[in-house]
């Protein structure tokens, strides 16, 4: 059954690709102008957002000792919430895996008109909106209960620390050269990546 579910968003996928090209034919040669794109690899679980912490490296931020009352709580808030997001990501891997396959395979074969990655991107936004929910309630629950446990001063820095971790799920920026332009392209196909905002 879940061969057959990976296999299912596969075909789907290349469909609504298929449409966009016309005949179904692949792009002839690449745009001197358009980004590079063969060595980047498209992760589906980061563009959802899927994410957990270093339960040590937050107390280290955070100046929590082992003696301090808070530091049985902070440690467990934090393991639950890893414990929840990787049922999320195991409850949800053929369709991480699926997507994975299509975008990561089509960009190989040279994918890369603007119309197809548009409806590529739509594809995915769809497909993932409910795992970035399922991450959105675990994120605030998280937020809730340290914000209940740890000072004020503390909390920001854990909110400095959150919006760090999640930036680096954003696949790096590389400017692309057009003349006359100021445009910038994303690397990792355009496809974006696991920002708080999943709405």
């Amino acid at each position: 059954m879940k061969k057959l579910a990976t296999v299912l968003i596969v075909l789907q996928v290349t469909f609504s690709l298929a449409q966009v090209r016309p005949g179904g034919q692949r792009p002839q040669g690449r745009s001197q102008n358009a980004p590079n794109r063969e060595n980047i690899k498209f992760e589906a679980s980061k563009v959802a957002g899927i994410l957990k912490f270093d339960s040590d490296e937050i107390l280290k931020k955070l100046k929590i000792k082992e003696t301090d009352s808070i530091f049985i709580s902070v440690t467990k808030a934090v393991e639950t919430y890893n414990h929840n997001i990787e049922e999320i990501a195991l409850l949800n891997k053929d369709l991480l895996d699926g997507l994975d396959l299509v975008v990561n395979e089509t960009t190989k074969s040279g994918a890369n008109n603007q119309e197809a990655i548009f409806e590529i991107r739509k594809r995915i936004k769809v497909k993932l909106k409910p795992v970035r929910d399922s991450i959105k309630i675990e994120d605030e629950k998280l937020s809730s209960v340290l914000k209940s446990i740890l000072d004020e001063k503390q909390f920001e820095k854990w909110e400095k620390y959150e919006k760090l971790e999640r930036g680096k799920l954003m696949p790096k920026r590389q400017e692309q050269t057009r003349p006359n332009t100021g445009n910038r392209s994303s690397t990792g196909a355009g496809f974006g990546g696991g920002n708080r905002n999943r709405n």
